[in-house]
């Protein structure tokens, strides 16, 4: 059955391929999350990042920079439509690595920006995780 548990689990999949780079698996769960991007996880308790969210991760774990850009923009309006400082900072996190790793254009600089914004928020938050990605990020592009 296809429920917020469902969704909340291959979103936590989704993130534990991400880390570990599981390629096979992030193309695997791309096609179960696909019909489903424009939905917000949630256990009813919890709100996670969008599905949108976690196709962006998992496409660039597959390589494929532009189409995670587009999924990280459809996150990003999302979770900035919920009014979430948490989704919000998490997603430009995740997009800033994402520009970093295209390097086209203005991508370094859309990527600092990002990342330097959402490290001002987690930082300020106590969203540890964001924050640790967000300077990793920053990091980078030095």
């Amino acid at each position: 059955t296809i429920d917020s548990a469902w969704t909340t689990a291959l979103g936590f999949w989704a993130e534990v391929t991400v880390k570990v780079g599981n390629r096979s698996a992030a193309d695997q769960l791309r096609g179960h999350l696909l019909p489903f991007h424009h939905h917000v996880t949630t256990t009813q308790l919890t709100v996670q990042p969008s599905v949108a969210h976690n196709l962006g991760l998992l496409d660039r774990v597959l390589g494929q920079l532009d189409q995670a850009e587009t999924w990280f923009a459809e996150a990003m309006a999302i979770h900035e439509g919920l009014g979430s400082p948490p989704l919000i900072a998490a997603t430009q996190a995740a997009w800033a690595a994402c520009l970093a790793d295209r390097d086209q254009t203005d991508d370094q600089a859309r990527a600092r920006a990002m990342a330097e914004s959402a490290l001002a928020t987690a930082t300020a938050e106590g969203y540890g995780y964001t924050a640790r990605d967000a300077a990793a990020v920053l990091q980078r592009l030095s």
